[in-house]
């Protein structure tokens, strides 16, 4: 089974029963392995509790995927928006998880190797800087965001080979209208509660893809480096760019 780092499934046909396990699990071990309420709703939210599961969750768009007659190219540009943002959750929720906390059967449901006798993480010192963020493009229903480290400005080199980028998102709609108002930070950055994990990643380019009820809302991004241990740097500086 191909995997992304962290255990979690990397094909769409995979994630399905690995999040039937996982999501179930991590709910019955919250206390025990730290889990804290926010992660889990937001865990849960993405992948869809109910019956029926609530429209644009896991639950709702993974049959439609599956289903032939179904199948739609909004679907499956959604669904893979999904997975991205299920992926991230996962990984924030194990990155907090004390490693002390880990035993030998929430490494066999999540996949991960940590904290075994035989699954030792990969010596890597703490990140000490935070990588660089700008839109590098945008276009019709896409952002794409540039991540480099400051020292190699002019080369795709990261601070070490193994850090990988978390990227988080703060997505905003503009409704005509009278708008809704949104909670900022006094910078006028939206606050930290509104960014939400979408991807860790290895590349220094990462593409995010949008739908037609998200044109005209403004996304705001930003990313720091993560180690194999799950330790991470600072938070860049926020960038942002209308959907269009």
């Amino acid at each position: 089974m191909a995997t992304q780092a962290g255990g979690i499934p990397n094909k769409i046909e995979e994630l399905g029963p690995y999040l039937g396990n996982v999501v179930p699990y991590l709910a019955a071990n919250q206390g025990r392995l730290s889990i804290s309420n926010a992660n889990l709703t937001q865990l849960q939210g993405f992948w869809g509790l109910g019956s029926p599961p609530p429209a644009g969750t896991w639950n709702d768009l993974f049959p439609k995927h599956e289903d032939k007659m179904l199948r739609s190219h909004p679907i499956n540009t959604a669904l893979k928006t999904l997975k991205e943002e299920i992926g991230g959750s996962l990984r924030a929720i194990y990155a907090d998880i004390p490693k002390s906390a880990w035993n030998d059967n929430d490494r066999a449901v999540t996949g991960r190797k940590t904290g075994g006798l035989k699954n030792k993480p990969t010596p890597s010192p703490k990140p000490d800087h935070a990588p660089t963020l700008s839109i590098d493009k945008q276009g019709h229903e896409f952002h794409q965001l540039r991540m480099l480290d400051p020292a190699n400005p002019l080369t795709r080199k990261k601070a070490r080979k193994e850090y990988k980028h978390e990227v988080r998102r703060a997505l905003i709609a503009l409704p005509s209208g009278v708008p809704v108002p949104a909670p900022r930070s006094g910078s006028g950055i939206p606050d930290e509660s509104q960014f939400v994990p979408i991807a860790i990643t290895g590349k220094f380019l990462f593409h995010v893809s949008y739908t037609d009820a998200d044109v005209q809302s403004t996304a705001w991004y930003k990313v720091r480096y993560v180690n194999p241990r799950g330790e991470t740097s600072e938070w860049s500086a926020v960038v942002s760019a209308v959907v269009s």
